[in-house]
């Protein structure tokens, strides 16, 4: 209640400035209102380069064309501390907080016009060449500086904003609040912070370089053969080479350089190699985003995560990424999950409606009795039916790290070069349902059918329960363990030690 206290009005004021700095919205439909983001000098030259890391964070900076279209080059501080194209002058307008950008060497604005941006000739700046800048939430990598939303303003939540694209190409995409938009969001550098920030990514790269070799050599080591002669030996050289030039290289250019190189010669490896065991495909899970579960960036959505775990609770979800540059073959995402369809004592005699998928191909994910225990693991469990079973994060994370509830999709990909999109969805989740998910892996079996893949990898229930006791409904749930009478079970049909009974 309005009180007339200045204490009332400044914490209103704070408020109202907080959600605008976060991105969020205070007042009606209006978007989140600007402020003052950027501490800069009217004469000082910056320069912008893109937050994502596949779109020119370790080697680029951003400048218009001859015909003002922007776009991302490949270029050091040294080359961009001799080519004004590069640099910009920024000012800012105290009357309605917003900036504009002036290109140092042609004295073009950067504007939002016909949906696109780009640079205009004027003498004054007009309405389109304002821009609200937004600060990012979040460090970028080790370098401990962040960037900046440039968005075009609107009355409306869905403003444009300058966005990254690949091969050097920028465009106008709708704001993206969540921190895993790196395309959309730029780092403003005087020439002394890109060169800082150039010697500090210097060494990133470097472990990056490192870590890829790792993870390329561990191609190798998988049993397989050749499906083209000479595919071992292609690799090996590549390997070799990579690790030679590594240690002399000497700015982020040559870095990237080279794990573009290691990142191809995977690839032609891969498109031409096939494990020759069925039980050890090829581990691709280092192209998954945070497959761990620590942190969802890289994926579409943002579950709550605890545990090393994600979860959802009475919330539809599509939680998902995209695989690019694939080569043609037979891939399986993995990954521990299970879905709880309602409350813990009434959920057994309940089917889940949540899927595991890649590509066009899904799966049910199991469901959270299929994997109840006769005794206690840790956290909060649920006791039904003389079995344990989670009932929170933690109580999952530990089953979860014993290998239970192991789920599998197997898809394929039909031309080089392609995608798989991966992940976990459901269109509803009414009260009480709850799903959560952890260690996503994912893996190549080259030239094998998914069929081959299936028929290794997820056996048919009856042969993967039959030495197993206990009672299980036909969809894999357990009801009980150690047990094989039918006492107290509603009529239906129920799976005991592999084979069917049928209790009227």
């Amino acid at each position: 209640e309005d009180n007339g206290s200045d204490v009332l009005y400044i914490g209103n004021s704070l408020i109202c400035q907080a959600l605008g700095e976060d991105g969020l919205q205070h007042t009606g439909s209006l978007f989140a209102e600007p402020y003052h983001a950027f501490d800069h000098q009217d004469d000082v030259k910056y320069y912008i380069k893109s937050e994502d890391s596949e779109l020119g964070l370790y080697t680029s900076f951003l400048m218009p064309t001859k015909d003002s279209k922007l776009v991302w080059r490949a270029m050091t501080p040294e080359e961009i501390a001799a080519n004004d194209s590069c640099a910009w002058y920024i000012t800012f307008t105290p009357n309605n907080q917003y900036y504009q950008l002036r290109n140092a060497a042609t004295g073009q604005y950067m504007t939002y016009t016909s949906g696109s941006f780009k640079t205009i000739s004027r003498t004054t700046p007009s309405g389109n060449d304002n821009f609200h800048v937004m600060r990012g939430r979040v460090d970028v990598g080790q370098v401990g500086t962040r960037g900046y939303w440039l968005i075009h303003p609107t009355t409306n939540w869905t403003p444009p904003c300058l966005q990254a694209n690949a091969n050097g190409a920028t465009t106008s995409a709708t704001f993206n609040i969540a921190n895993a938009a790196t395309a959309q969001r730029w780092l403003i550098l005087t020439i002394d912070e890109a060169t800082d920030l150039a010697t500090s990514m210097l060494a990133e790269m470097k472990s990056q370089v490192t870590d890829k070799l790792e993870q390329v050599k561990a191609l190798m080591a998988v049993p397989h053969t050749q499906d083209v002669n000479g595919v071992n030996e292609a690799l090996n050289n590549a390997l070799s080479s990579v690790e030679q030039r590594l240690s002399t290289a000497s700015n982020t250019s040559e870095l990237q350089a080279l794990i573009d190189e290691l990142d191809q010669a995977a690839f032609d490896f891969l498109a031409n190699a096939t494990p020759s065991d069925m039980n050890q495909p090829f581990d691709l899970t280092y192209l998954l985003l945070n497959p761990g579960m620590d942190v969802t960036e890289g994926w579409s959505d943002n579950p709550t995560v605890s545990y090393s775990c994600a979860e959802y609770y009475e919330k539809s979800f599509d939680f998902n990424q995209i695989v690019k540059n694939l080569p043609a073959g037979t891939y399986q995402l993995r990954a521990n999950a299970f879905q709880r369809p309602g409350k813990p004592a009434e959920c057994t005699n309940v089917s889940v409606n949540a899927y595991i998928y890649a590509g066009t191909k899904s799966k049910k994910l199991v469901h959270i009795t299929s994997d109840a225990q006769n005794r206690q693991l840790g956290g909060n469990e649920s006791y039904v039916n003389g079995m344990y079973f989670p009932n929170n994060m933690q109580a999952a994370s530990i089953y979860f790290g014993r290998g239970l509830y192991e789920n599998r999709v197997t898809s394929s990909v039909a031309a080089d070069g392609g995608q798989l999109k991966v992940g976990l969805r459901c269109s509803s989740m009414p009260g009480y349902y709850w799903c959560i998910f952890d260690n996503f892996r994912f893996c190549y079996y080259g030239s094998h059918t998914p069929e081959e893949v299936d028929g290794i990898t997820t056996p048919t229930f009856t042969e993967r329960e039959a030495t197993r006791p206990g009672i299980y409904r036909l969809d894999g749930r357990k009801l009980r363990e150690n047990a094989d009478d039918l006492d107290n079970l509603p009529s239906g049909i129920y799976i005991i030690n592999g084979r069917k009974f049928v209790k009227p």
